[in-house]
C-alpha cells in the first residue's frame, strides 16, 4: 500500500485532472489506518476480558440483584 508521502511526492506530477483522485485515495487510506487501529484496541480489549474471564475475575449478579442495587 503507498504511503501518505509517496501519494503527495506523485500529486506534484500529476495531471491536473488525476489530482482529486490522487487525494480521494489518501483520504481512504487514512480512514482504513483509523479503522485498522481501531479494530486492534478492540481486539486487544476483547483478548483482555477473555484473559479476565478465563482467570475467574468476573461478576455475576442476577436481575434482581441489580435492581436491588439501584435502590
Amino acid at each position: 500500500m503507498a504511503t501518505r508521502e509517496a501519494i503527495i511526492n506523485i500529486i506534484g506530477i500529476l495531471p491536473q485532472n488525476r489530482v482529486q483522485e490522487a487525494y480521494s485515495y489518501l483520504s481512504y487510506l487514512q480512514a482504513q489506518a483509523e479503522k485498522d487501529a481501531h479494530n486492534a484496541e478492540y481486539s486487544a480489549m476483547l483478548d483482555e476480558s477473555f484473559r479476565q474471564i478465563e482467570e475467574g475475575k468476573v461478576v455475576v449478579k442476577t436481575m434482581e440483584e441489580l435492581e436491588e442495587m439501584a435502590k
